[in-house]
């Protein structure tokens, strides 16, 4: 795998080229913004706001969104109970049932756009989550 991925990086024609330089000279994408509940509080949709502002601010290019919502709450798997029969571990504990569920939401930035967006975000954030514009969306 390693040489595979000095192979991409010697080779700019090479489809993993740019990924892999970014993985070897350690320019990877950094964090500019990650919901906080008070933000959510604002605006339930807040990343999605942050990224398509610095996707406006940065180009679409220099920005990423990595957003994931677990589907179901609790841990659902089988329980073997001593009489044979099979239950639900969410029949079985309260505090399975109530796991709480995962939600990720980030926006990164480029490292040659990194210190510019961090001004622009501690300036401007308040006002990107509170805009109503993208909803008409």
């Amino acid at each position: 795998m390693i040489s595979e991925l000095f192979r991409a990086v010697r080779d700019k024609e090479h489809p993993g080229y740019d990924p892999a330089r970014r993985i070897v000279r350690r320019e990877h994408f950094r964090l500019l913004y990650q919901r906080t509940r008070e933000d959510l509080e604002i605006n339930r949709e807040a990343s999605k706001a942050v990224f398509e502002a610095a996707c406006k601010e940065f180009g679409e290019s220099e920005v990423r969104h990595d957003t994931y919502t677990q589907k179901e709450s609790g841990l659902n798997f089988p329980v073997l109970a001593r009489d044979g029969r099979i239950f639900s571990s969410l029949s079985k504990s309260e505090t399975l049932e109530k796991v709480p569920m995962v939600a990720i939401d980030y926006v990164y930035i480029s490292p040659k756009c990194r210190k510019r967006a961090e001004t622009w975000r501690d300036k401007n954030l308040i006002r990107i989550i509170t805009l109503k514009e993208w909803e008409e969306k």
